[in-house]
């Protein structure tokens, strides 16, 4: 029985009930702007936990790629204010976060997502995790270092 919790544990933290893991091209610099745009760039360093899963996406209340693991995304938006909603699955369950992004044109934006196991309990056969995760903003300068070991999947919209 021991062994079953375990492995159940161990497919929770890792999100395995998807394949959500990197997917894309190696990082190759970052993209040009088009014109009457900012960019937001979400990446995520690889991690075991939650490895496997890929949090629902929504901009302006209109659902957008989600951003893998060891992976990262790039949002083209107009300028002004832009509301990102990152929320639970049925795999990802590392918690909600919300924020506003204020784009001014030909100006980009990261932000560095994480998953993290905040407490594990056990009682008998009982195992409870609670999970966690922070979104960073973060500078060009950081973020090329850490998105130069990612992939590369998409450009949305």
């Amino acid at each position: 029985m021991k062994k079953l919790i375990l492995l159940i544990f161990i497919f929770y933290i890792s999100g395995c009930s998807s394949f959500g893991g990197s997917k894309g091209s190696p990082f190759n610099g970052l993209h040009d702007i088009k014109p009457n745009t900012g960019q937001v760039y979400i990446y995520r360093p690889s991690s075991f936990v939650m490895g496997g899963a890929i949090p629902t996406i929504k901009i302006d209340d209109e659902k957008a790629e989600g951003v893998r693991n060891g992976s990262y995304m790039i949002y083209e938006l107009l300028p002004g204010e832009h509301k990102f909603q990152l929320s639970n699955n049925a795999n990802w369950s590392a918690g909600n976060i919300d924020f506003v992004v204020k784009i001014k044109e030909g100006n980009r934006y990261f932000y560095r997502l994480t998953a993290n196991v905040d407490d594990i309990a056990a009682l008998g056969q009982f195992v409870t995790v609670s999970m966690g995760s922070n979104l960073n903003q973060v500078t060009e300068q950081f973020a090329v270092r850490e998105m130069s070991q990612l992939k590369f999947t998409n450009v949305w919209p």
